[in-house]
């Protein structure tokens, strides 16, 4: 693993995961769920192909959707998972990417090894 990938993982150990817990996320790494009985809410962290040693570039998805309308989505799509990932494409859910919130389009940061 690259610097840059180290300073991003620890960025996400460090800072972001704590700050989540105390919002009364759970989760760890890359995936984080607001626990809810109605709903899937979540906060994923992902990182682009374009990330190399030197540099991390990233982005940060957020999903809601319906448990029963996920429920209902697998019956005719085996191969979703139990549970929704904010980082992958799927049907019945809202996802939006936090560039659009702060910077009104898609946006992708960029974390270099550089401390």
């Amino acid at each position: 693993m690259g610097e840059a990938q180290s300073r991003f993982t620890n960025l996400i150990k460090s800072v972001w995961g704590p700050a989540l817990r105390d919002m009364g996320f759970t989760g760890s790494g890359r995936v984080w769920t607001l626990p809810d009985e109605r709903d899937w809410a979540m906060i994923g962290f992902q990182t682009s192909r374009a990330s190399s040693g030197d540099v991390a570039k990233f982005t940060i998805n957020m999903l809601v959707v319906g448990k029963r309308a996920w429920q209902e989505a697998r019956a005719s799509r085996s191969y979703y998972s139990v549970k929704p990932s904010p980082n992958r494409i799927a049907l019945h859910r809202y996802v939006q990417r936090a560039g659009f919130l702060s910077h009104g389009r898609d946006h992708w940061w960029l974390l270099d090894g550089d401390g």
